[in-house]
């Protein structure tokens, strides 16, 4: 037992820090041979991940299972910050961004019913479970080369402008494409040159808005999130749910999100963003000042068993609202594109940094303060409402260029502020 414990966790390592390293690089990897073949080319550890994954069970060699993982922690840090920066590419509309995670919901409910005991979930069954993880990268590489180049990408970085009216003809399917064409021309000429991880750090109207994107990134992590879907088979258990039933509740729990991502597109550019954020982690606030209140008079009062339920669902929707894909839109829209490569790859080392350290740290915190877990949650929550309302900016509707010259404004008032008062 302890040595199945020990694999387990040494595949939950290996396979984040795969993910580390693939949203890092993605960043550059898009810049430099655009967004259409980096995709194509993830393929690669996409499909060799699962094989050697799979291969493990019959070659009957952990050290394949180990590496398989790291591999398509790889593949899955590359598709991971990809997927939002091509959507947005491809549409104008923000709305579109909320694509990625909303897919990304329909991964988790379909691995879950697949993982269940009546399908793979059982000893001479679960391999297949790791070979499907090779069905994105076949998609990706029988689909992408019908596909154009991001019109973005061959204006800025190729500087092919017939070749970026091409492309955004295919995708617009009409003629008149001249106001996005005029805009993308703008941003081209503006971009600058490509930006080094110091520079990012140094140049205020650089650093701003990457502390913005890393701290969006670290909030969700730290949303609670990952504590509310671990109470939640627990709680269905002291409801009432029968044992067999608690897998289809949680299915059932997944299965919101995709409901919920479905509704929010059409909502995502008429409330814009920072309402989006502020309103669901406001509504998060109270729905875990209810669940900590509930879980510790279950016992008292049997009918808490049925609020704490509801507090579940009614948390993953608020968090299917904003936090679930809002983080990975913000690096695309806030950076022109000669930083946006560097943006992209620390926000994604940020999430998948944090997310390590939640799946760390959780059942330790949580084995020593029980039912209470959820007040620590609730401070950090409070902590990043504030900052979201006090620097979070609102980008719907806006462009590429609006929002950057809207941060090096504002770096400039801030300089001039400075050296008013040295003076």
């Amino acid at each position: 037992e302890n040595t199945l414990t020990i694999l387990w966790s040494l595949c939950t390592a290996v396979f984040v820090c795969g993910g580390m390293i693939g949203s890092f690089v993605v960043g550059w990897l898009a810049d430099k041979l655009g967004r259409r073949f980096t995709l194509m080319l993830n393929a690669g550890p996409a499909i060799s991940g699962a094989l050697i994954s799979f291969g493990c069970v019959y070659a009957g060699s952990p050290a394949l299972l180990l590496v398989g993982r790291f591999i398509t922690g790889l593949s899955c840090g590359l598709f991971s910050f990809e997927s939002p920066s091509i959507i947005k590419y491809f549409y104008m509309s923000g709305s579109m961004g909320t694509l990625s995670a909303m897919f990304i919901s329909v991964g988790t409910v379909v691995s879950s019913f697949l993982g269940m005991k009546i399908f793979l979930g059982i000893e001479n069954k679960w391999p297949i479970l790791l070979i499907l993880n090779a069905v994105p990268g076949l998609v990706s590489l029988f689909t992408f080369p019908f596909l154009p180049d991001s019109p973005r990408f061959l204006m800025a970085a190729k500087k092919d402008k017939n070749k970026a009216k091409e492309a955004l003809k295919w995708l617009r399917r009409r003629e008149d494409i001249t106001n996005e064409i005029e805009e993308m021309e703008k941003e081209s000429r503006n971009q600058g040159e490509e930006c080094s991880l110091s520079k990012m750090f140094r140049a205020r109207e650089l650093f701003v808005p990457l502390i913005i994107c890393l701290a969006l990134q670290i909030i969700k992590s730290f949303s609670g999130i990952t504590a509310i879907l671990f109470y939640s088979a627990s709680i269905y258990l002291n409801a009432g749910v029968a044992v067999d039933v608690v897998q289809y509740a949680n299915l059932g729990t997944s299965f919101v999100t995709v409901v919920t991502g479905i509704v929010m597109i059409p909502l995502m550019d008429r409330l814009g963003r920072r309402i989006l954020l502020l309103g669901p982690m406001l509504g998060m606030i109270l729905t875990l000042i209810v669940l900590t209140v509930a879980l510790n008079l279950k016992s008292r009062y049997p009918f808490m068993n049925y609020l704490s339920i509801a507090c579940i669902i009614i948390y993953v929707v608020l968090f299917a609202c904003g936090l679930a894909s809002i983080p990975s839109m913000i690096p695309v829209e806030v950076f022109r594109q000669g930083p946006r490569a560097r943006a992209m790859s620390l926000a994604g080392l940020a999430s998948w940094i944090s997310n390590a350290i939640v799946a760390m740290c959780f059942e330790i915190v949580q084995a020593a303060t029980k039912e209470f877990i959820f007040l620590i949650f609730i401070v950090i929550m409070i902590a990043s409402t504030i900052f979201v309302y006090l620097k979070v900016p609102e980008t719907k509707n806006k462009t590429f260029d609006e929002i950057a010259s809207q941060f090096k404004s504002a770096s400039r008032e801030s300089n001039g502020e400075i050296r008013t008062v040295v003076a």
